[in-house]
């Protein structure tokens, strides 16, 4: 959200490897813990696959694989961002 006053915008920052992200507070829904993924036979690549949020199927994004970084596996660190 970008306030008329001064014009400055609230956003949730993450860091993929070496580079800083951010997203705007307002288009983030709620961020997860690691939950169990359901992988998707001949998805595409930045397809990380489907998780379960609250009785909605999500599909996931990998901004990982989207930004050409790889895909290491998800652990204890990994959360989650619903937008």
């Amino acid at each position: 959200m970008i306030t008329a006053e001064t014009g400055a915008m609230r956003a949730l920052t993450l860091r993929l490897e070496d580079e800083l992200f951010a997203i705007e507070a307002g288009k983030v829904r709620e961020i997860l813990d690691l939950v169990p993924i359901t992988e998707v036979p001949n998805a595409p690549a930045f397809v990380g696959g489907l998780i379960n949020v609250r009785g909605r199927v999500v599909p996931l994004a990998d901004l990982r694989v989207t930004f050409d970084m790889g895909r290491p596996r998800p652990d204890k660190d990994t959360r989650i961002v619903v937008v």
